[in-house]
């Protein structure tokens, strides 16, 4: 029995600890007063795939039957970016995202056909 992939999803987080340090400097300067006046924030990107996992269970009448746990696998995200970021750089990245979650489910054997 093979994991089967349902979806692989955009997921975006508020970044609580950015490196803002970058803007610190004189040439950022009107930046981090706009990042200062919550003008923008900083994000994490990452893809999240879920999948079905089957395994093998009794019914109450006895019968074996397939049960599927759903589980959840993530890449590993890119934080720090700033969230009026235009949509094609955001989109972008997840794409990289995507790619990399793809090779982390193909590494654990996962039924792709679902999303190809």
């Amino acid at each position: 029995m093979q994991a089967i992939l349902i979806s692989i999803d955009y997921k975006e987080i508020t970044d609580i600890d950015p490196d803002y340090s970058y803007l610190e400097q004189d040439c950022y300067k009107d930046r981090l007063e706009q990042f200062e006046n919550g003008d923008f924030y900083f994000i994490s990107i990452s893809a999240e795939a879920t999948i079905h996992i089957p395994f093998e269970m009794v019914n109450y009448k006895g019968e074996k039957e397939t049960g599927y746990k759903i589980e959840t696998i993530s890449s590993g995200g890119v934080g720090g970016i700033e969230s009026d970021s235009s949509s094609e750089y955001l989109e972008s990245i997840y794409e990289e995202e995507k790619e990399s979650l793809i090779g982390y489910l193909k590494t654990l054997n996962v039924d792709l056909s679902n999303c190809e």
